[in-house]
């Protein structure tokens, strides 16, 4: 949102973190090196879903505005979403609607900035309601190198561990958001988590399971909910487990059931943005903004990295 101060507009931003991991350990440069290749331009632009009809969609996607520190070791770039054959009107309050015309072959873009960091992986991007969100550029990534990759969320602890090594599963939920035209085989790593919530026409997928006393659920849900937190699918990932069979059982101890949210332990960071004479924020600040976001949780990144 934006507010005034001072006479001179303002736009909170939010600044997100994702780490790349690579399923295959040769694969670990593969984002480092399309940015490199495409240095002071853009990455090739792609569809990424489809019309009913099974024609590409009339938007694609594609990082753009490329720019490398001199180091190599930090890159600016901008992740946008081209939206084509649109048919946009303009008014004011006392005329009528008019037509806005595009230049040839122009679409709207819709942006999301983001910084690189080469030495682990880290992205820090900028959540924007009307650009893209990280799954989008997961799917474009996946699609363009044709490897196999998640961007995982960089947590305030490492949730995705915990979860997995905890005790047994009395409930979860989630609310997934799967891609409408998701082509798994270039996803296999995420395939049968999707397959095991999949509904053919949804949109949202919501689900509440519950466990009988004594009885657990499943621990293939737990490697479920973890891989589609990781891949940026699931906007709610909510387990509640019980303690671990080598907590103590004493009648001094603790035994309440532990709920591990893999969603609200997402690092975060608000910085302001002085927005220009067109009200819109100057690129550079942005990513000026995301580099001092970084640097405020500098000692969590480090936790979540290089956990002790």
């Amino acid at each position: 949102f934006n507010k005034k101060s001072c006479d001179n507009f303002f736009q909170i931003i939010t600044a997100e973190f994702y780490a790349l991991h690579a399923f295959n350990a040769k694969d670990f440069d593969v984002l480092s090196e399309l940015l490199k290749k495409h240095d002071g331009a853009h990455a090739p632009s792609i569809s990424l879903d489809k019309k009913s009809d099974g024609t590409d969609a009339d938007e694609k996607y594609q990082i753009r505005s490329i720019s490398a520190s001199k180091s190599g070791k930090v890159v600016k770039a901008v992740f946008g979403r081209c939206r084509f054959n649109e048919n946009l009107e303009q008014a004011s309050e006392k005329t009528d609607d008019k037509d806005v015309e595009l230049l040839p072959g122009h679409g709207l873009v819709e942006k999301n900035h983001f910084l690189f960091f080469s030495e682990n992986n880290l992205i820090a991007y900028q959540k924007n309601g009307n650009g893209s969100g990280i799954g989008k550029l997961q799917r474009y990534l996946t699609r363009l190198t044709k490897k196999n990759i998640a961007l995982e969320a960089v947590l305030t602890e490492d949730s995705y561990k915990k979860l997995i090594d905890a005790g047994p599963l009395k409930r979860f939920e989630a609310s997934i958001v799967p891609p409408k035209f998701s082509e798994l085989e270039e996803e296999s790593s995420l395939y049968r988590a999707v397959e095991n919530f999949k509904s053919d026409n949804a949109t949202r997928i919501k689900i509440t399971l519950s466990a009988n006393a004594g009885t657990p659920l499943s621990n293939s849900y737990k490697e479920d909910l973890v891989s589609l937190a990781r891949a940026g699918w699931a906007k709610v990932a909510r387990a509640t487990v019980r303690p671990s069979n080598n907590v103590d059982f004493s009648d001094d101890a603790d035994l309440k059931d532990q709920i591990i949210d893999l969603i609200s332990n997402k690092i975060r960071i608000d910085f302001e943005v002085k927005l220009d004479e067109k009200n819109k924020p100057a690129p550079n600040e942005v990513w000026h903004g995301l580099a001092q976001a970084k640097d405020k949780c500098n000692a969590q990144l480090k936790a979540f990295f290089d956990p002790e």
